[in-house]
């Protein structure tokens, strides 16, 4: 992991080391442009890593943010055995719960159950639901926005997370399980996220 010049850490992240990664190797100059080339072997369904561009957050209370939106330009380069989603992973309580958003899937299924559509800021999303996961899934799109702050506070009202929650870290990249046994680049053109927050925000 390094620190970029734009205030991001970019990530290899090859943490399912029991089962095992085949190759893998990440570069970049900023947070919005990276890329990474993992060799997985065919026919695997386990993730096995998530190179990632991460931030940060102190610990901070949700209920201090105004805002918070996040935009993503990506390309797996699929092949014929890639088993792969690009997808936010925020974590949320000291790393207790995580909330995930699916924006390119190739061969994936989400944890838990599908509870079906629902609609957050004129984004509909398909909920899945896990113990301690919770995904919004929307159609491939290589390129897009996120309201990250409305599908939270989405969460709050719906009890899936508590009012007093706090926010510790936001990433994006992809979750790798094949990529057919050959090597593969997985590319970041452009990201960003952006955050306001009020009187909380050093909390």
């Amino acid at each position: 992991m390094w620190n970029t010049s734009d205030g991001f850490d970019l990530y290899n992240n090859e943490w399912n080391s029991a089962a095992k990664p085949g190759p893998q190797q990440i570069c970049g100059n900023s947070g919005h442009d990276w890329q990474v080339t993992s060799t997985q072997r065919a026919g695997n369904t386990e993730v096995l890593t998530y190179p990632s561009v991460q931030r940060n957050y102190p610990n901070r209370a949700l209920s201090s943010f105004t805002s918070m939106t996040s935009s993503y330009a990506e390309n797996m380069h699929a092949v014929a055995g890639t088993d792969a989603e690009a997808a936010y992973d925020i974590w949320i309580n000291d790393l207790n719960k995580e909330v995930m958003f699916w924006v390119d899937n190739h061969g994936q299924t989400p944890a838990g159950k599908d509870k079906g559509p629902v609609v957050i800021g004129g984004t509909r999303y398909e909920l899945w639901s896990a113990d301690g996961t919770t995904s919004f899934v929307r159609s491939n799109e290589r390129s897009g926005t996120v309201n990250i702050l409305a599908v939270l506070r989405w969460l709050q009202s719906h009890r899936y997370v508590s009012s007093t929650a706090r926010l510790g870290q936001v990433d994006f990249g992809w979750e790798i399980c094949s990529t057919g046994g050959v090597p593969e680049t997985f590319t970041i053109s452009h990201y960003t996220l952006k955050d306001t927050c009020g009187s909380g925000c050093s909390a």
